[in-house]
């Protein structure tokens, strides 16, 4: 039975999976956390990429029974953030993280980063650039005298290993999270580079999508893997999401609430997906998809981590007030107080909502990468209204406002389809019902939990010819919830 293993190297945990090819089915998966680096500076996220790459080394050692049947690699992960290597393709920085907010700090006066590299660029920045971008860090590291030799993703610095190489490649859906590609050309913004005096050659190497980088050598860092395994060249976790858990493509609403949040559609040709009014180059941007396909995706801050915010609130509500330091049920206890709470909004018009005493709460706890510094709120509250469930309710519900105002409504009427994936969505039952609810659609979930995961096992699939085509790869994608 031959295998294909896909890894995801996720903001908060790396997960490696194996599927079989012949029954579409995934035999296996292992998870651990990658945490983060633990620093005096707030605005500081970053990750080792050493101790990442030792996880996956263990995760594989994990599943040694099944090794040698293993016929393809397929690479996902967070993307925008970056490390640098020397010559010989070994880390001098750690893994800058989408979370890191150096580009909001002021480094020299009252300018920060982003401010100075906007003057700078001018007319050129055409996509809008944030604060976690490759090319802020870049730009960072580069003004502050830290000089690599080459950039790398941390999934390209994963492939890299893999094939026991020192050459970094990237593709275009990872290549646009750094913040400098011609989404259209599919090649770096030379012009918009030079303005930043960034060298290009500090860049990895471009190459199409879903293409070979070379092979497992069974020597090096990653020795327990036979040799002569094709390796495939690693792709943005949006992309490997909407792989991964789509089966209609241009006909699909896909919400993705992991960390963060993305609400994502597939658009042909680009001219058609770039002409969208809601599209700010920031907020909402458009990503390099497959076969000539692209991605329009709206990004939040304000995914998990707004309800772990939540979860932390009622916690220290517990220790401080109660002297309370057990809390394994918090979550469960959250839910269901939001649920009864949700019966009376659903019924709703019997209870004459519009004008009863409506708490309502817009989640932007961690601004947006448009705003950094807007912060959300809480409005409507009453002398009955301020209780536990409500706020629970009210922020689950602004989490999805969030991601869908980032869409013109009709576009969102249009699809047909409307699929959620990541643990926020699949681990809460509530935020299930109220997506259905606001989306008016059809919630349909995967039974597996590694959405992205199989979009890289399926992308690794089509580049090593084990699938003839995406079309009979999605018959991987298995729907287990229906709402």
């Amino acid at each position: 039975m031959d295998l294909i293993m896909g890894i995801d190297i996720g903001t908060s945990k790396t997960a490696v999976s194996l599927v079989d090819p012949n029954k579409s089915k995934i035999i296996k998966t292992v998870e651990e956390e990658t945490p983060y680096l633990p620093s005096e500076e707030p605005w500081r996220r970053e990750q080792s990429p050493i101790k990442i790459a030792m996880v996956i080394r263990t995760l594989i050692k994990n599943i040694l029974k099944e090794i040698d049947r293993i016929v393809a690699i397929g690479i996902t992960g967070q993307m925008h953030g970056i490390l640098g290597l020397d010559a010989n393709g070994k880390p001098i920085t750690n893994f800058v993280t989408w979370q890191d907010d150096r580009g909001n700090i002021p480094i020299e006066g009252e300018k920060s980063l982003i401010q100075e590299i906007s003057e700078k660029a001018g007319d050129l920045n055409t996509n809008g650039i944030a604060s976690g971008f490759g090319l802020v860090t870049l730009y960072y590291w580069l003004k502050t005298g830290i000089k690599p030799h080459k950039i790398s993703t941390i999934t390209d610095y994963i492939g890299m290993l893999l094939t026991g190489k020192n050459k970094v490649y990237i593709d275009p859906t990872m290549a646009e999270s750094l913040g400098c590609l011609d989404v259209e050309k599919g090649w770096w913004k030379k012009d918009f580079l030079k303005a930043l005096n960034i060298p290009i050659n500090i860049l990895p190497e471009l190459i199409e999508s879903t293409k070979v980088i070379g092979e497992t050598s069974g020597k090096g860092f990653f020795d327990l893997l036979k040799d002569k395994i094709p390796v495939v060249v690693s792709i943005g976790d949006n992309q490997a999401s909407f792989l991964g858990s789509v089966k209609y493509y241009t006909d699909t609403i896909l919400l993705n609430i992991g960390t963060g949040a993305q609400i994502s559609i597939a658009e042909e040709p680009y001219q058609k997906a770039s002409s969208l009014p809601f599209i700010d180059g920031i907020d909402v941007q458009i990503r390099p998809f497959i076969e000539n396909k692209y991605l329009v995706a709206g990004n939040a801050i304000s995914g998990g981590v707004v309800y772990k915010t939540l979860f932390n609130f009622f916690k220290n509500v517990g220790t401080e007030f109660f002297g309370i330091s057990n809390f394994d049920n918090l979550y469960k206890k959250m839910e269901e107080s939001a649920s009864s709470i949700f019966e009376e909004w659903e019924i709703g018009k019997k209870y004459n909502i519009e004008e009863m005493e409506k708490l309502e709460v817009y989640p932007l706890f961690a601004g947006k990468r448009s705003s950094p510094n807007m912060r959300g709120w809480i409005r409507g509250i009453g002398l009955t209204n301020l209780k536990p469930s409500n706020l629970v309710l009210e922020t689950l519900k602004g989490m999805v406002k969030i991601l869908t105002e980032m869409f013109d409504q009709d576009i969102i009427n249009r699809k047909n389809y409307l699929v959620g994936s990541g643990n926020g969505i699949r681990r809460n039952i509530l935020l299930q019902r109220i997506i259905k609810d606001m989306v008016k659609k059809r919630l349909s979930i995967c039974k597996y939990s590694e959405e992205a995961v199989v979009g890289a096992i399926i992308n690794a699939g089509v580049a090593t010819g084990i699938y003839k085509s995406f079309d009979e790869a999605s018959n991987l994608i298995d729907y287990g919830f229906i709402h």
